[in-house]
C-alpha cells in the first residue's frame, strides 16, 4: 500500500503504509518497528496541502456574488487565495485542477482573476480549459483518463459555467 490522503466531512486522513512510519520511528529510537504487521491512519481536523486550505463551502467569502452569476449545486468547488472551499472527498486530481486555479491567481493578482472570472466569459472559459486540461493528464490510467474527460466535458459545457460550449466543442478541446 502506498501513502494516501482522503478528505471526507472535514477531516483529512492520511493513510501511510507502516512499516514507512515504523523505519523513521526506528531511526529515532533505534529499535526495529519494521515487523510490525498493521498499519496507522492520522486523522486531522484541519491541515494544508502544498500551502493550500479545505474548508467548507459556507466558508467560501464570495459565496453570495457566485451564486448570482453560476448554477452553484452541493458538489461544486471554489479555489480561492489559496484556499479550497469543497464539502466532499477531494481526489488528487481534483486537487490539481484547483491548484490550476491558483497559479492562475497568482499570475493574474486574485482580485483581477476575480473581476474577469466572473464578467468574461472568454477569460473564464480559458481558465477552465487549462484547469481541466491538467486535471485530466494528470490520469495516468487511458480508461480512467477517458471517463474522467467526458465528465469534466460535461462540466465545462453546462450551466455552472453559463453554457460558454458544446460538450463535442469541449471534447475537442480538452
Amino acid at each position: 500500500m502506498t501513502a494516501g490522503l482522503i478528505f471526507n466531512k472535514g477531516f483529512f486522513i492520511f493513510v501511510y503504509p507502516l512499516t514507512s512510519i515504523k523505519d523513521y520511528l526506528g531511526s529515532i529510537f533505534g529499535k526495529p518497528y519494521s515487523r510490525l504487521p498493521f498499519e496507522i491512519i492520522i486523522i486531522l481536523k484541519q491541515t494544508k496541502i502544498n500551502n493550500m486550505d479545505i474548508r467548507p463551502v459556507k466558508e467560501f467569502p464570495l459565496l453570495k456574488k457566485y451564486k448570482k452569476k453560476f448554477d452553484i449545486n452541493e458538489g461544486t468547488i471554489f479555489a480561492y487565495d489559496n484556499v479550497i472551499y469543497s464539502d466532499f472527498q477531494l481526489p488528487n486530481h481534483l486537487i490539481i485542477h484547483e491548484n490550476t486555479h491558483f497559479k492562475q491567481q497568482e499570475e493574474y493578482g486574485l482580485k483581477k482573476w476575480v473581476k474577469k472570472y466572473l464578467k468574461d466569459d472568454e477569460f473564464r472559459l480559458k481558465m477552465e480549459i487549462e484547469a481541466y486540461k491538467n486535471q485530466v493528464n494528470s490520469i495516468k490510467d487511458r480508461n480512467e483518463r477517458n471517463r474522467l474527460k467526458i465528465n469534466c466535458c460535461r462540466d465545462l459545457s453546462g450551466s455552472l459555467y453559463g453554457n460558454l460550449l458544446t460538450f463535442n466543442e469541449a471534447m475537442e478541446i480538452i
